[in-house]
């Protein structure tokens, strides 16, 4: 197997799902995690990425991959976690979308917008308008099968991927919002319980994005 180097800043963000299927997957790599400070504008990372922004994935006698969602799914087929056919891939890409409308809202209240008035209306709209709708698509899809996972019996890249929505969201929203989507709250824990995900939760550091 080739060796795996991920570059990204010190945070969970774009790139904690790729890191979630090395861990999955069970397969060592180097997780190197840079400060967010001006240093990248001129650092060796930035010049190396084909694109000049972060994640990046080196793997061994290959092209440097950007684009995390390209890292995650690359990972997630090289892996065997993207389905067995088409119509399994696809639900993985549907879980996977809703995930980044549910990220990309929320980062707009906590990330973007610095006019509190403006934050707190926004929040406002998020919680009541936005949150409910997606993960009520992501419950429902989980509600259609009765396995373990939403690849059967199987953990896959659609598990991984709830696993990071209620991580982070819980962390930045609180338990309350998702307390009327029980099938992602128990598939969250479910999988934090899978040894090799256990044992990197474990040692990876704490980081509020």
């Amino acid at each position: 197997m080739p060796s795996y180097k991920l570059t990204y800043f010190d945070a969970r963000g774009r790139v904690e799902i790729a890191r979630l299927l090395f861990a999955l997957k069970g397969v060592e790599f180097e997780d190197v995690r840079l400060p967010y400070d001006a240093a990248f504008a001129t650092s060796e990372e930035k010049k190396k990425a084909p694109l000049g922004q972060l994640p990046i994935l080196e793997i061994e006698g290959r092209p440097i991959l950007p684009q995390s969602r390209a890292i995650q799914r690359y990972l997630a087929r090289e892996f065997g976690f993207y389905g067995s056919n088409n119509k399994e891939a696809t639900i993985m890409d549907l879980v996977v979308e809703t995930f980044d409308d549910f990220i990309e809202g929320m980062s707009k209240f906590i990330a973007t917008e610095s006019d509190e008035a403006k934050k707190a209306e926004m929040k406002k709209k998020f919680m009541e308008e936005t949150a409910p709708r997606l993960l009520a698509f992501i419950e429902k899809l989980r509600g259609q099968s009765s396995s373990a996972y939403f690849d059967g019996d199987k953990p896959s890249y659609a598990d991984v991927t709830v696993f990071n929505l209620v991580d982070v969201g819980v962390d930045h929203l609180g338990k309350d919002l998702f307390s009327k989507y029980p099938k992602l709250v128990e598939l969250k824990q479910r999988v934090s319980e899978i040894p090799s995900v256990k044992a990197y939760l474990a040692k990876r550091p704490k980081t509020l994005y």
